[in-house]
């Protein structure tokens, strides 16, 4: 099954959910909107993908920071993935997922090649807002790109629980920088493997608000700034950390 080339003048060009939706086997290409989800725009319910393909979908204008996410964008509405890639989706703000509120889980995905140029709030591949915990599990982030947050944003408010995932080759270049991710106090980062990451303004391959996230058991690439420890400013504070390992 696919759904593809169709185009929105504002939110969602193919699926606008109000209600419970289970997407399974199903290929979302090349659409495109003006404001928001240009595969999915949900604002109820709940989304549970399995086993999809979301590529090159895009949000042609979404300079204002409340929109973006080409594949998904989630406002309010609990969020479930597995078994599903994303690649060269594109916009402002979360590059393929946009997600406010609501928890977020993610099991076993790929993100290749997903970009949010816009100056605000970053995330190349996916953008956590607002209050909720989110969980990412045996995931992997590469050549994703932003202003910050180069595969990953969370912004205060929203937690982060990363596990077993692997980061390469994402960057970001301006805002709060972290050329992998940009992630709260309370976030956690376990058992990931991050290489080659860049961020262009602060050089960290993860930046941290206020007090910081916590880090254990990770693997680190010689060139990488963190080692899960992190000197730089205000940005790159971070709780003390167990067992880091360098590649």
């Amino acid at each position: 099954n696919a759904v593809r080339d169709i185009t929105g003048n504002t939110a969602s060009a193919a699926i606008v959910s109000t209600g419970n939706l289970y997407l399974k086997n199903v290929i979302m290409a090349n659409n495109t909107c003006g404001a928001a989800g240009a595969a999915i725009y949900a604002t109820a319910g709940l989304i549970d993908v399995s086993d999809c393909i979301f590529i090159n979908n895009s949000i042609a204008k979404s300079l204002n920071r409340n929109y973006g996410g080409a594949a998904i964008y989630s406002n309010k509405v609990p969020l479930s993935v597995k078994n599903t890639i994303f690649e060269d989706n594109f916009a402002y703000t979360g590059g393929a997922i946009f997600v406010t509120t609501k928890a977020v889980t993610l099991d076993n995905c790929s993100f290749y090649n997903n970009q949010a140029p816009g100056s605000y709030s970053g995330g190349g591949a996916i953008i956590l807002m607002q209050t909720g915990t989110s969980y990412i599990n045996n995931c992997t982030f590469v050549n994703n790109s932003a202003n910050d947050g180069g595969a990953i944003s969370v912004t205060n408010g929203h937690i982060l629980k990363l596990n077993s995932s692997v980061f390469a080759n994402n960057y970001a270049n301006a805002n709060n920088g972290g050329g992998a991710a940009y992630m709260p106090t309370g976030s956690s980062v376990t058992n990931c493997i991050f290489l080659n990451n860049t961020d262009l303004k602060y050089g960290r391959t993860i930046s941290s608000s206020n007090t910081g996230a916590s880090f254990e058991d990770n693997w680190w690439s010689q060139n990488e700034s963190n080692k899960d420890v992190n000197p730089k400013g205000t940005y790159g504070n971070f709780n003390k950390n167990v067992n880091s390992y360098i590649i």
